[in-house]
């Protein structure tokens, strides 16, 4: 008797230490979906970081290249208006 007393205890003991594990495995799959969740998060704004800054470089790349056109454009604009100043000299030479 004391026996089946002792086994219905360990069993009884047995069952709350499943009923605890069980909770705590619980517990951790619902943290380890919640940091999941932060991880696709972090990814998420890790990916538009990299994104914002390949275009954040694109721009700075385009804008280099249209201040050099600029700069060309602005060459050829004093040389015409030489040209232009050497033809009404030759025209009013005339």
């Amino acid at each position: 008797l004391i026996r089946i007393q002792l086994l219905e205890n360990d069993y009884r003991q047995l069952d709350d230490d499943m009923a605890q594990l069980q909770n705590e495995r619980d517990l951790l799959l619902k943290q380890k979906r919640i940091l999941e969740e932060e991880l696709g998060r972090s990814s998420y704004h890790a990916s538009a970081n990299v994104d914002l800054h390949v275009y954040t470089q694109k721009l700075e790349n385009e804008c280099r290249d249209l201040q050099c056109q600029i700069a060309m454009r602005e060459k050829e604009k004093i040389e015409l208006t030489e040209m232009i100043i050497d033809f009404e000299v030759q025209v009013s030479a005339l």
